[in-house]
């Protein structure tokens, strides 16, 4: 990854917390959807996320807020399932056949 693309992906970041602590409903509403779109990168908002699901004024984005938690939580908990199976491939015995996957 590159610094430009590293400092747009941060850019991003913060703006979508900036949007998640904003007075403005449908702003939040939005860094809530924004946040989920983020995947991995949405680390940093989670603490802005678990404060609104227990805190906003707003019913329904306290609901919006436990469902990006929910989201987020899924996608990282399949992240590190496929990184532990390509972690178990890669470091299997020497030697080990391995399935072929077209017919001899």
């Amino acid at each position: 990854m590159t610094t430009q693309t590293t400092a747009a992906g941060e850019a991003d970041v913060e703006k979508v917390i900036h949007d998640l602590e904003s007075d403005v409903n449908l702003t939040r509403r939005d860094g809530i959807i924004a946040s989920v779109k983020l995947g991995e990168r949405a680390v940093s908002t989670i603490p802005v996320l678990q404060r609104m699901a227990n805190e906003d004024v707003i019913p329904e984005l306290r609901h919006l807020a436990r469902k990006a938690l929910h989201l987020l939580a899924q996608e990282a908990h399949a992240r590190a399932q496929m990184a532990a199976q390509t972690a178990a491939v890669t470091t299997a015995a020497p030697g080990a056949k391995s399935a072929k996957l077209t017919p001899e």
